[in-house]
């Protein structure tokens, strides 16, 4: 299994409501979902600049000036609609493993070696992969999908899980501002929308 996996798709985000719904983890709102662990806080500045194209590319300081005091508002509401999230998603695309018949269920082969990269040098990272290292799934159920499996093995693997930390840490060579997050459920389903499993804690 390779060791970075694909995200998809994005979110819209609700300042201060407390989200009882998942929020998907996408490389737009991966800055402000680090930020609410974060030990040391990044500068304004410097999410100022992943929030804005024109920031970054500004041609003098007084443009960027007149356009910080524009964003920063924007920061603020962000960073409140990441702390109301309770639960976040992110939606992986892979290769569904050969049945383990001696275990009843399916590999997902996430390991501590897991990241998911954003834009931006941020990833996740999951805290707690032995947990759900194999989807459980009788072997009945299983064989009455042999058929499409024979045509396409990709999946979607949907992780749930919570924020409950935040670090700078060394992946694949390359410093990245880590979100840690403690997966509370998977589901996979096959490409064609076929539920394969799901699993909580």
């Amino acid at each position: 299994m390779k060791q970075t996996l694909t995200t998809l798709a994005c979110i819209v985000a609700f300042h201060g409501v407390l989200h009882a719904e998942p929020v998907q983890i996408t490389s737009e709102n991966v800055a402000f979902a680090y930020e609410i662990n974060a030990e040391i806080p990044s500068p304004t500045e410097s999410l100022a600049k992943i929030v804005s194209r024109d920031y970054r590319t500004a041609a003098d300081e007084f443009t960027a000036r007149e356009l910080f005091e524009k964003i920063k508002p924007i920061i603020t509401k962000r960073l409140d609609a990441a702390k109301s999230v309770q639960t976040w998603t992110l939606m992986l695309r892979e290769r569904l493993a050969p049945y383990d018949f001696s275990k009843a269920g399916f590999p997902t082969e996430l390991s501590d070696k897991t990241f998911v990269p954003f834009d931006n040098d941020y990833a996740v990272v999951f805290t707690n992969t032995p947990e759900f290292q194999l989807l459980p799934v009788p072997v009945e159920s299983a064989k009455a999908m042999a058929r499409k499996l024979q045509n396409n093995r990709t999946i979607e693997l949907r992780v749930e899980g919570k924020a409950v930390g935040s670090k700078e840490q060394e992946l694949n060579y390359s410093a990245r501002k880590v979100v840690l997050v403690e997966i509370v459920g998977i589901t996979i389903k096959l490409e064609d929308g076929t539920l394969v499993g799901s699993k909580t804690r």
